[in-house]
């Protein structure tokens, strides 16, 4: 493929508006090097802001690949596969259905070029060949055409080459950098805390340290939020230890909560004197048990305590944590219950 020449700062301003309407936030030039660690391009956008680069076709699909994975947009670094060819390797060992499908996809495609060129309709509709796919060659046959169908679907929305497809459409814009300060306005997409943010923090746990303590316990909230639970968060001050109340569906806010939770986004270690104090607080607020979600872990001392002494307390680690949060990346999905 051939090379593309830009302009003194029109890389960054592209990746800005692409990341902007895809995954609704604001990143800036540093931010976004910072995330692209570890591959070739944060050499190459400092450059591009006051230099003219080139970068090979594929490369500059590549940049777009890894930038919108590190905001949170693409649950998976897209590999540049838009004819799902991984499917030979998937379907090992079912050769007549991959042969099959395969026609039968090519056959789809050329006449849903000759039926959009004719004005006949107005977008390519993939339903006849997963009927076709699936009457022929079977459950196996549907699923190869599903995943050579997504594969392109993907490879059309992430590629920069293709065109402005705008699939998840943000109409406002989140500064990535507000995830460090602290911030108690409602989100405007989420109870507790935006989706955007989680969307982000899914591909990125290792910058849940990062985040403002504040932050920590808003994410937190809307964990229980979205698992069903009532719930009230603490003033994140004079709050008696308690970061959250929260009631199970059907209880009244008026009794003693189901579940306190305690946050603690720290580098240390969860140490027995926290569990106790927890401890301590199920007891005085009558609820059925603790939860102490942390962005490190618990040591083997609060462990044992918790163990020994029989508390009712749950830990949320952080890789706990991660995987909540990427059961939470599409809005209005629940969570495991510890």
């Amino acid at each position: 493929m051939g090379g593309i020449t830009f302009v003194p700062g029109t890389l960054a301003d592209g990746l800005h508006e692409t990341i902007g309407y895809k995954a609704g936030l604001a990143v800036s030039v540093p931010d976004l090097c910072d995330l692209l660690t570890g591959t070739e391009y944060p050499d190459v956008l400092r450059d591009s802001e006051t230099e003219y680069v080139r970068l090979r076709s594929e490369e500059f699909q590549d940049l777009y690949y890894h930038a919108l994975y590190k905001v949170g947009y693409s649950k998976e670094l897209f590999n540049g596969d838009r004819l799902g060819m991984y499917v030979h390797k998937k379907y090992a060992g079912h050769e007549t259905e991959l042969t099959g499908v395969t026609k039968l996809m090519t056959e789809w495609q050329r006449q849903s070029l000759k039926d959009f060129e004719s004005g006949a309709v107005k977008s390519m509709d993939p339903t006849s060949f997963f009927e076709n796919a699936l009457v022929q060659f079977g459950e196996i046959g549907l699923r190869i055409a599903f995943d050579r169908i997504e594969a392109m679907a993907l490879g059309q929305d992430l590629d920069p080459l293709f065109g402005n497809r705008r699939r998840c459409e943000w109409l406002d814009r989140l500064d990535l950098a507000e995830l460090k300060k602290r911030c108690d306005q409602a989100p405007k997409h989420g109870a507790f805390f935006d989706q955007r943010f989680i969307n982000f923090l899914a591909n990125n746990g290792e910058k849940i340290s990062e985040m403002h303590w504040r932050r920590f316990e808003q994410m937190s909230a809307e964990f229980f939020h979205r698992a069903g639970f009532k719930v009230d968060i603490g003033t994140g001050g004079n709050d008696d230890g308690v970061d959250i109340r929260a009631w199970a569906e059907g209880e009244d806010t008026a009794e003693a909560p189901t579940i306190i939770v305690q946050c603690k986004r720290q580098k240390e270690k969860i140490d027995k004197v926290t569990v106790k104090g927890l401890a301590t607080d199920i007891d005085y607020n009558g609820a059925d048990y603790g939860v102490l979600i942390t962005s490190t872990e618990f040591s083997v001392g609060a462990r044992e305590v918790v163990e020994v002494r029989g508390y009712p307390i749950q830990e949320v680690n952080a890789g706990k944590v991660v995987e909540w949060l990427g059961l939470l990346r599409e809005a209005g999905s629940g969570i495991v219950r510890v």
